[in-house]
């Protein structure tokens, strides 16, 4: 085969012949909303198209290109982007006497050798004419890495090479041979004219630099840069080598030469030089990516040369028609083509390229207000905006704000943000069109406080950078606006960048964060004459808000964020509007389904635990793709997640943030303190530990680890108490416990659950510096703070201050200085923080002493003194999907295989967290067995179940009717038969009692009508009573209940009205004799069974066709039950219930109450005195069991729900039933009793004896090894029995994965084929997963002499 494709995550694929009617390329994976026109491509293609002087090729080829998918309405789609160009000057006769002859130096002999069959007009494939299509997708390319600048240029051309001196890169575009030297070009004119006229050819060496390549793109090991830039450069025809840097000259120097000396710059370090071509160990370093690559002289050439026919005869060969006398020329374009789609490669494979998410369907309205464009590429260094002047600030300025100029402010610095004011009044003017607002009246207090600010709320005044809003802290962005104050954004703008269909709702989380002020969010659409549609938020204190979606019309040109005083005042007044964004779609939706109902333990023991992430695509385009991210938190490994499409990884924990902040620490507090935020040195120099074994300067912490401080000898009086936070000390013990923040800021507030005054916390942490290092330390704190390194004072501060804004250092530890170069080794850090009030917070990290920049790698962070390297328990398990968000409405799940535990939830997609349910438990099984079916036929009751994953099957089942053991079968049974010879007469309770001791339970009775009073006995007195009607109602009660009742829990309750006259069970609503006012008349249906929960009851009767009907009584005036406006209107006991036959739904919300069914249209008569309502009767045909479940609902329904109950079922047997089936043959392929199961699926046909299987013959393809699970080895076991004499595979059969009977390299493919690209699965007996179940086992179904020596124990 020919390989065709360039690239992994970003590929394209060639495609045509030079002298075909056209050549083409596929693009794939480019992020969609790119604006790209044939327009973009075209003058590259016009720099390399051939017949432009006399010293290319005289071909006159237009190459002018089409983009044929992949484009729509000039932006990218994210589909495959297909570029063609026609050939239109082909001349293949050209080439016709050299057919059947081999050209020296082509590729005609290596083509013939490896096919048997060539294309001699021009060389087919192997024809430079593909590069076309090369520097079609290098403009695609440039596209996605704007910010990188790409030139190349020919610096030698026949061994005559440029002068650097001369070096000018404007004359690259001034002469025909692209040199930036022009004495070099004059020469080269001679030089390549002299060997056209000779019929001969020339080589050249073509140089090429890419600025603006960031450090950090590219990956050690197998995705160096540099490999894969050799690897695109040499796939180019015609170059024979390639050089990174100085490349081979590189070999010539000595250590000190080839190092690129470096020195502290403004952004990072600057290079002295560049002998490395901008990459170091496969990564580039932001300094300029250099090449060299060498073309050898074109083999088509006039000058004959000796060569071999395909017979194989001597020949000479020339070549006819136009071609270059030197390809390097012409190759300069195609050079910097594969440096782009190289370097967007990079950038693809490593995560580094951001996908617009504008392109995604949303736009972050906190990176505008930080300056940026929406997409996530806002300036670090811009933190908000000034809401008086409207300009973007450094930090938060943490003062009062009036107006001083215009108001609203015009914002010059962004295209999206239309101005800025300050409520000064409630109608205010909220942009610059004049368009006013009337806001509340106290909402305008004519000034506000700190800035405009973006991913942060205002409480960053007090350290805090976590993004708080509603009493979260998890929010991925936010806009923060102090009352009173607004931002307007122009929503015009915004449709021009990114178009019509993104802007199509706001949605944003709009709350406050912790500090407790009053205000109201407001989020306004105007045109520019005024207000179009608006939503109001709150008042709202602390930790309050709610989700808003807002729709935009297209009439709607600026969206306005203000946030006003709703108390008058402004002092902690912070509104935020966490995760804003414009946007075209939903946010999404997670849900859990654990464990629960009448299954004790799904799947009946443990996990799986199910999660489900949907968003409704409201106007998104479904062929988008987004990526979705979750976060699985809790006592989950890897394993145990099961996603199918989407990449599983463990997260384990890091001590260091990115910015080198230390963010896992040994926390321990909080002490109590009077001296406030800034103590004097000697009082924070104190010991608030103890004076004894364990003080400060010997203490070694570890997890979980209880000091018994003395604090009648300690600095502190005592711990503080930590109700939001109990288990931090327990038995108010000082201990050490783990804390992390992903951020650069360790937060005491977060771990102590509040916000205390007057306290000192411990902080520490073992560091292991790899090498010798020369470090300080830098930190900030709120408030005063004393570090000890090595249990030696580094460090001490009294001031009383906030911790900063984010990654803000306030001291700087000259260690060095102090203490100089620190060993390698483990080293501790104790951090001392004393808190005054407000904040409480610190953050350190190590510093280079020289360069002052953060130390991120050769140190490691440990918890424990003896970890060597640090040891980390896994963090959390991450998932991810790449999706369309077609499939998103639609979507994706997956399962947590969980036993016992707590886990949390999180996730993201874009910038928007996915909302919905966010933890969820699973238990052991400590249930009985599950789903218990009781079967009534003429041998007895058979009975079925399915054992708990987690119950302790070495023990007995025991089975008991009405409470006596009849049989007793192994634990791990699923399967019995009970005679019916010992039932009651009025019907049986047999009981299924797992090893455990837990019991499942059904009903049996061999008649064929019953008729269940539930929950009342009188009627149950004799063969019937009187006053009913003459049936023989079975007796349940509290003191003997029914043996058909499932939920023992289920009581009888006496009902509040008891009048009720006799009634005809067939009605299906009622049926009103005369009226029986007497003590005696009222007992039918007086009572009922009630059970908070389902009330359910299994009654296994001889097969037949039964009629059932339902019955409930209501009594007079029937407690106020009408409550279809207010449910909060209606009495305390509204019955409301779904009703469950045979599994089936058959009443929806039922509500059995006087008024409730009026409301519903049903008028009933006699409904003063009580009616009784019958739902029914319901058919069942040919069933052997009747399960009837009245669902108990949660409050909040149409009607007010309160405890399931039900007062009578009427079991009927209609016709003459039907035939007793036939028995099962066990060998015709056919369903004889009719039961669903076929030959040996059949339980009739467990003893047969086709039905019995050999031990050792079951197995499942693909399991090579017998090791119960497929993976990479039983792919390689085959390879290696075949072709380097190993060992004979334990299960021959399972290693035919094709079932031919052979053993096959083929069978090896199919395996990874299956596990690693998604292909077809191994033949039957098929895996159904790699970790494959003893259900998938199965016998070989063809006699091909193969067999399974070791089977799996799986399969056994």
């Amino acid at each position: 085969m020919s390989w065709n494709t360039f690239g992994r995550v970003l590929r394209f694929t060639t495609w045509g012949e030079s002298h075909g009617p056209a050549i083409g390329a596929v693009v794939d994976g480019c992020p969609p909303g790119i604006a790209l026109t044939e327009s973009d491509i075209q003058p590259f293609l016009d720099a390399r198209k051939p017949g432009q002087n006399k010293f290319t090729t005289q071909r006159q080829e237009p190459d002018a290109v089409r983009i044929l998918s992949g484009v729509f309405e000039g932006r990218t789609t994210g589909t495959p982007i297909s570029l063609m160009i026609e050939n239109t000057d082909q001349r293949s006769k050209d080439y016709s006497e050299i057919a059947n002859t081999y050209r020296p130096g082509h590729a005609d002999y290596a083509y013939d050798a490896k096919y048997g069959f060539r294309d001699y007009r021009g060389g087919g494939r192997s024809s430079a004419r593909e590069t076309a299509m090369r520097v079609a997708a290098g403009a695609v390319a440039r596209k996605v890495i704007g910010e990188v600048s790409i030139i190349a240029y020919v610096a030698e051309i026949g061994g005559d090479a440029i002068d650097p001196a001369n070096f000018d890169a404007q004359e690259i575009q001034r002469n025909p041979f692209w040199c930036p030297d022009a004495d070099a070009a004059k020469r080269w004119e001679a030089l390549v004219d002299n060997a056209r006229k000779a019929g001969s050819s020339l080589g050249a060496v073509v140089e090429c630099v890419a600025t603006g390549v960031p450090a950090g793109w590219g990956a050690p090991i197998y995705a160096k840069l540099d490999a894969d830039l050799a690897a695109g450069m040499m796939s180019i025809n015609a170059v024979k080598g390639v050089e990174i840097g100085d490349g081979f000259a590189a070999a010539r120097l000595t250590g000190e030469q080839n190092a690129d000396p470096m020195r502290p710059g403004n952004d990072g370090p600057r290079f002295e030089a560049n002998h490395a071509g901008g990459i170091a160990g496969g990564i580039s370093t932001g300094q300029p990516v250099t090449c060299r690559v060498a073309f050898k002289p074109t083999s088509s050439i006039l000058t004959p040369v000796e060569s071999v026919t395909r017979e194989g005869e001597a020949t000479e060969v020339r070549t006819k028609g136009r071609h270059d006398p030197c390809v390097g020329i012409r190759g300069t374009p195609v050079v910097e083509a594969m440096m782009a789609l190289v370097l967007a490669l990079a950038v693809f494979a490593d995560g580094a390229m951001f996908v617009n998410p504008a392109a995604a369907g949303e736009i972050y309205i906190g990176d505008i207000v930080a300056g940026g464009d929406g997409t996530g590429n806002a300036p670090e260094d811009y933190v908000g905006i000034n809401a008086d002047t409207g300009f973007f600030e450094f930090g938060h300025n943490n003062a009062s704000i009036i107006n001083s100029g215009m108001n609203p402010e015009l914002v010059e610095e962004s295209t999206f943000i239309d101005s800025v004011f300050i409520l000064e009044t409630p109608l205010q003017v909220i942009n610059l069109e004049g368009a006013a607002y009337q806001f509340g009246p106290q909402d305008a207090s004519g000034n506000t406080w700190n800035h405009i600010i973006s991913d942060a709320t205002h409480d960053i005044d007090k350290g805090i950078t976590d993004i708080w809003a509603g009493g979260i802290n998890t929010w991925r962005g936010a806009v923060g606006i102090h009352a009173s104050a607004g931002v307007t954004i122009d929503l015009e703008e915004i449709r021009n960048e990114y178009g019509f269909e993104v802007v199509r709702y706001f949605q944003a989380f709009m709350g406050t964060d912790q500090c407790g002020g009053q205000v109201t969010l407001h989020a306004i659409l105007s045109d520019d004459l005024e207000p179009i549609d608006a939503v109001v938020a709150g008042p709202f204190g602390g930790n309050q808000g709610e989700f808003v979606s807002l729709e935009i019309p297209d009439e709607a040109y600026y969206l306005t964020l203000a946030v006003g005083a709703a108390d008058g005042g402004i002092g902690c007044a912070h509104g935020v509007f966490a995760e804003a964004v414009i946007t075209d779609t939903f946010p999404a939706n997670r849900s859990v389904s654990t464990p629960g109902g009448e299954t004790p333990c799904p799947p009946f023991g443990g996990g799986p635990i199910e999660v489900t992430i949907t968003s409704p695509l409201g106007d998104g385009d479904p062929d988008e793709v987004v990526t979705i991210n979750e976060f699985i938190s809790g006592p989950v490994s890897g394993d145990q997640v099961r996603a199918e499409g989407a990449l599983v990884e463990e997260r384990l924990p890091s001590g260091l943030n990115e910015e080198g902040f230390i963010k896992t620490w040994l926390l321990m507090g909080p002490f109590q303190q009077n001296f406030g935020a800034a103590p004097a040195i000697e009082t924070i120099q104190l010991d608030y530990l103890t004076d004894g074994d364990a003080g400060e300067l010997v203490v070694e912490p570890v997890q979980g680890e209880q000091i018994e401080t003395d604090f009648a000898l300690a600095a502190s009086t005592g711990l503080m108490a930590t109700p939001n936070a109990p288990s931090i000390n327990p038995g108010g013990i000082p201990t050490w416990n783990l804390w992390a923040d992903d951020d650069d800021t360790i937060n005491f507030n977060d771990f102590y659950g509040g916000d205390l005054s007057n306290l000192m916390m411990y902080a520490f942490v073992y560091v292991i510096f790899e090498d010798d290092m020369d470090v300080d330390i830098a930190l900030g704190s709120d408030d005063a703070v004393q570090v000890l390194f090595d249990y030696q004072e580094a460090w001490v501060n009294s001031v009383g201050r906030g911790c900063g804004g984010t990654n803000q250092v306030q001291d700087l530890v000259m260690l060095n200085a102090d203490i100089g170069t620190v060993e390698a080794g483990v080293h501790t850090v104790m951090v001392k923080v004393f808190e005054g009030g407000g904040g409480n917070c610190f953050r350190l990290r190590f510093q280079d002493s020289f360069t002052g920049l953060p130390v991120t790698e050769g140190i490691e962070v440990c918890l424990a003194p003896d970890q060597v390297p640090c040891e980390w328990d896994s963090a959390g398990v991450e998932v991810s999907w790449e999706v369309t968000r077609g499939a998103l409405d639609e979507g994706v799940s997956y399962e947590i295989d969980l036993d016992d535990g707590d886990v949390e939830l999180g996730g993201w997609i874009g910038q928007r967290t996915t909302g919905g349910d966010t933890s969820a438990h699973a238990e052991p099984c400590v249930g009985p067995v599950a789903e218990l079916g009781c079967n009534l036929g003429a041998d007895g009751l058979a009975l079925n179940w399915i054992n708990p994953a987690q119950a302790d099957l070495a023990g007995t089942i025991s089975i008991s009717v009405d409470g006596v053991e009849v049989a007793v079968v192994p634990g791990d049974s699923t399967s019995a038969l009970v005679p019916a010879d010992g039932f009651a007469p009025l019907g049986s309770r047999v009981c299924v009692t797992n090893p455990s001791g837990l019991s499942a339970c059904c009903g049996a009775y061999s008649g064929t009508e019953l008729y269940i009073n539930c929950g009342g006995g009188a009627l149950s007195e004799a063969a019937g009573n009187g006053l009913g009607d003459g049936r023989a109602w079975q007796e349940d009660s509290t003191l003997n209940p029914s043996p058909f009742l499932v939920t023992t829990e289920a009581v009888a309750q006496n009902y509040r009205t008891l009048r009720r006259p006799p009634f005809e069970v067939a009605d299906t609503q009622l049926v009103e004799p005369e009226f029986t006012d007497s003590e005696a008349g009222s007992v039918l249906f007086a009572t009922e069974r009630e059970f908070n929960g389902d009330v359910v009851y299994s009654i296994a009767m001889p097969r037949g066709n039964y009629e059932v009907t339902l019955l409930f009584a209501e009594g007079a005036n029937s407690q106020q039950c009408q409550d279809l406006e207010d449910p909060a209107e209606s009495g305390q006991y509204c019955r409301v219930s779904d009703l469950y036959l045979n599994g089936e739904l058959v009443a929806d919300q039922f509500s059995r109450h006087v008024e409730a069914q009026r409301a519903l249209g049903n008028e009933l008569p006699n409904s003063n005195y009580g009616v009784a309502v019958a739902r029914g009767p319901y058919v069942l045909e040919g069933v052997s069991q009747v399960i009837v479940r009245v669902g108990d609902l949660p409050g909040g329904s149409l009607f007010r729900p309160n405890k399931a109950a039900i007062n009578g079922i009427s079991i009927r047997q209609i016709g003459d039933g039907p035939p007793v089936p036939p028995p099962e043959i066990c060998d015709n392929g056919i369903d004889d009793d009719g039961n669903g199961d076929i030959d040996c699926q059949d339980a009739f046909c467990v003893d047969a004896a086709n039905c019995q299987v050999a031990p050792g013959e079951r197995f499942v393809r693909g399991d090579a090894n017998s090791d119960g699970s497929i993976n990479l080895t039983d792919g390689v076991i085959p390879l290696l029995f075949l072709f380097s004499g190993g060992t004979p595979p334990a299960c021959a059969d399972a290693t035919d994965t094709n079932d031919t009977g052979n053993i096959e390299i083929t069978d090896a493919i199919i395996i990874f084929s299956w596990l690693f690209t998604g292909g077809a699965p191994p033949q039957e007996p098929t895996p159904l997963s790699p970790g494959y179940a003893s259900t998938d086992c199965g016998v070989d179904a063809s006699d091909d002499g193969l067999g399974c020596e070791q089977p799996s124990p799986t399969c056994q």
